[in-house]
């Protein structure tokens, strides 16, 4: 019988005693005679002996059980691997289209063009947002940095200060006992004169008359 040969190895594959098995099933098909022919091979197998039984093997696939020897080089599968293979592009730009179906050939190969301008315009866009979101969070960095920076000098200025006056007010006190109730009374006089400026407090002096302390504020009626 005459076979198509779907394999690139036909010679290695189509020698006396290979067995090979139809599609779907497990019986074996014994190769006892095998050539090359112009289109494909012409193979006899002893399980087929007449030819009404090589006719239900029309149309059928035969398989090899594939061994160690058969493995394929990186990239390269057998059909049974391909089944339930997630398909995630494909192209027909290099297929020659028969003239029937040669616009929707040319539609779909520009949708695949307009889909890679598109991705590629995508992935520029955010390469450069990627990169202007660098940017900024270096120099906020840098800011805060330098913000850190300087609430640290100032702290350690101030505590510098407060160290060097408690030392002052320690001396003043080992010499004059009174020292610090006049510097705090002086303080407060600062304090209150400050405060009244602003208008928060005031003296009671102007409010004390004939018959005592008058506080009494009178509000003015609203406008109608």
């Amino acid at each position: 019988m005459r076979v198509e040969v779907l394999t690139d190895r036909p010679a290695e594959r189509f020698t006396v005693g290979a067995r090979l098995h139809r599609e779907g099933s497990t019986s074996t098909l014994t190769i006892v005679e095998a050539r090359p022919a112009n289109p494909g091979w012409v193979l006899r197998f002893g399980e087929i002996p007449t030819r009404e039984a090589a006719e239900s093997l029309r149309l059928a696939y035969l398989e090899v059980e594939a061994g160690p020897a058969d493995a394929l080089p990186r990239g390269a599968y057998f059909w049974h691997e391909m089944i339930g293979v997630e398909v995630r592009e494909a192209s027909v730009t290099h297929l020659a289209p028969p003239d029937e179906v040669r616009a929707s050939f040319d539609a779909v190969t520009q949708a695949q063009t307009e889909m890679r301008t598109r991705l590629y315009g995508a992935e520029q866009e955010a390469g450069r947002s990627l990169q202007a979101a660098e940017a900024d969070g270096y120099r906020q960095k840098q800011l805060a940095l330098a913000y850190a920076g300087e609430k640290k000098t100032l702290a350690r200025a101030e505590a510098d200060s407060f160290l060097k006056r408690l030392e002052g007010y320690r001396r003043m006190r080992a010499s004059n006992p009174d020292a610090l109730a006049a510097i705090w009374w002086d303080e407060m006089g600062r304090l209150f004169a400050g405060l009244r400026e602003g208008g928060r407090v005031d003296l009671l002096d102007r409010h004390l008359g004939t018959d005592g302390l008058d506080i009494t504020t009178i509000v003015p009626p609203k406008k109608k």
